[in-house]
């Protein structure tokens, strides 16, 4: 769910408690677009600062704890008793950021709802409410190492996910599924096992039709268009791979990012804290391991840092390195607010006497495709590895290549000479399979124009139709049931009264989740009451003060009060 999305549904009641607050007010009176607004920096830090204390609280649990993931407001409070926080403070505190545009409450149709803070103002809600650690410490280019380049996974899995479909006819079941046999060979050829992409949690259908590793391939081909799934048969868009094709890495790993960001979450508020602080770094600037690390610490933020890391290397969105004094260094190297406006990769691969042709990371996915007509994939951990054979070049030739185009594309495209030996096999193995080569498929009818689009997956929150904003803002009626037959004087200033009395207020206390303020002659302190026991003696108050669980008779104070937050600003019904 993104602010971006939010300010185009947003229903004209709830707009209107939004746009009362400074500085929004008078930015919409410059003419400065709503969307502009919401996505400042200095909106929020202008709101911030004006907010009333418990206000200030509950954003920053929310943050800590929540990050960008929906939730319910009973856990909320369940984790503001214990850090001191009321039930109730928090329930007018998150009041109050939903009429400031920073909390969002969503319905389901089915009647549950839910509060979150939108995905992509998370960024700027760490630098308001996270932010104590010192400016990390950027390392300069010429102060770097070494570099530690690593295969783009994804790209690699997701050329063999189209090679595959290219060269074997793959008809669909009567559900309109990809056959058992066929997933069992495309699952064989990818890179990546069951647990690497785990690290996010997926939303689409496909997850629960096929194995992970595959699913996520086959979401990528299907939400860039290099697939089609016909009446019958799943192909290729021929016309759409070939653009793809061309793409420079930068540019199609960009493309890729934007899909992950639309479609697939984060496992948890940790994983979510992460990728928000790594994509608000700068864009490829050298930063330190340690102070990554520091700063998760710092907030108790609990995850598989280094695995994270490795994740995203092998999708190429951030390199890895060392600087010159030995340090684990990492960039950013996604930037989608600029396009690439780059010269495609050049590089060549090395055709070796043993058959295997070895693949540098700057060779195109261009040339690697073609490449992958004439040579098997074997593997790709720091290079690519292919291997010639036979039933290559056989695979090669029943698809309308010659063995001429073969030697004339490996020269072109290899660092050194192709050696003899290799040139002669080749030769032969095209006089050996040349009488039983098989017919060549009709390319023309892999992308017929009678074909359905299916498309399952999931597109968000707003957009999607599962919920709606809601705009309910609770009442002094609703935080405060029957406030209108409670005593004032409870909660309008500390006294003394009869112990009958004072078990009445601990009572209403804990129906309205709120705090009591407790006092003798030497001392004042607030207590959010849980449970009241009776004993022996009289009655015991169970409850938190701070993040300690504690217990109180009632001859231990002095005066009671009730502490109402926001009491004189919630909406009279």
């Amino acid at each position: 769910m993104k602010i971006s999305l939010i300010t185009e549904q947003i229903p004209q009641q709830l707009l209107e408690l939004i746009i009362k607050n400074e500085p929004i007010s008078s930015l919409l009176q410059d003419g400065v677009l709503l969307s502009e607004i919401m996505l400042s920096e200095k909106t929020y830090t202008s709101l911030y600062q004006a907010m009333k204390l418990w206000e200030k609280q509950t954003i920053k649990l929310i943050v800590c704890h929540f990050a960008a993931r929906p939730f319910e407001l009973s856990s909320l409070q369940e984790i503001a008793y214990g850090t001191g926080i009321s039930g109730a403070e928090v329930t007018v505190g998150l009041a109050g950021l939903r009429k400031k545009g920073i909390i969002y409450a969503m319905r389901k149709h089915w009647g549950e709802s839910s509060y979150a803070l939108p995905t992509d103002m998370l960024p700027i809600w760490h630098n308001i409410v996270m932010e104590s650690t010192p400016r990390w410490e950027e390392t300069e280019d010429q102060d770097v190492l070494s570099v530690m380049e690593a295969p783009s996974l994804v790209l690699v899995n997701l050329m063999l996910f189209l090679k595959y479909i290219e060269l074997n006819e793959v008809v669909l079941t009567k559900r309109r599924e990809i056959p058992k046999r066929h997933i069992n060979k495309i699952v064989q050829q990818l890179q990546w096992s069951d647990e690497f992409p785990c690290i996010w949690k997926p939303k689409p259908e496909y997850m629960v039709l096929y194995p992970l590793q595959m699913s996520l391939v086959i979401e990528l081909a299907d939400r860039l268009n290099l697939i089609y799934w016909g009446l019958s048969e799943l192909g290729l868009s021929r016309s759409n791979l070939q653009q793809w094709l061309q793409l420079s890495k930068h540019e199609m790993t960009n493309r890729i990012y934007a899909i992950f960001q639309e479609v697939f979450v984060p496992n948890s508020a940790a994983d979510e804290h992460f990728l928000a602080k790594l994509t608000a770094l700068s864009f490829q600037k050298w930063y330190l391991h340690e102070d990554f690390s520091s700063w998760l610490q710092e907030y108790d933020i609990i995850m598989m840092f280094n695995n994270w890391m490795d994740v995203l290397e092998a999708f190429s969105w951030i390199e890895q390195g060392l600087d010159q004094q030995g340090r684990a260094i990492f960039r950013w190297m996604l930037n989608q607010e600029n396009s690439f406006d780059e010269i495609v990769p050049q590089g060549r691969f090395y055709v070796q006497a043993d058959y295997e042709i070895l693949v540098p990371p700057d060779v195109s996915f261009a040339v690697r495709w073609e490449l992958s007509y004439w040579a098997d994939h074997i593997r790709t951990d720091q290079v690519g590895i292919y291997r010639l054979s036979e039933q290559s070049l056989q695979r090669a030739l029943s698809n309308d290549r010659t063995l001429e185009q073969c030697l004339i594309f490996l020269k072109e495209h290899c660092f050194y000479d192709i050696p003899d030996s290799i040139q002669s096999a080749l030769k032969q193995w095209a006089r050996t399979v040349g009488q039983s080569l098989l017919l060549p498929r009709n390319q023309a009818s892999l992308e017929p124009g009678n074909t359905v689009t299916v498309s399952t997956a999931f597109r968000g929150t707003i957009d999607s139709g599962i919920y709606e904003l809601v705009v309910d803002i609770p009442s002094r009626d609703q935080v405060y049931p029957g406030w209108q037959t409670v005593p004032p004087l409870w909660w309008r200033e500390g006294r003394a009264y009869h112990p009958s009395t004072q078990k009445e207020i601990a009572y209403q206390a804990i129906e309205w989740k709120a705090t009591l303020k407790l006092s003798t002659a030497n001392r004042t302190w607030t207590f959010n009451p849980k449970e009241v026991k009776d004993c022996e003696e009289g009655w015991v108050l169970y409850g938190w003060a701070q993040s300690d669980l504690i217990s109180y008779t009632a001859d231990q104070w002095q005066t009671i009060q009730l502490i109402l937050p926001g009491f004189d600003d919630l909406i009279i019904n």
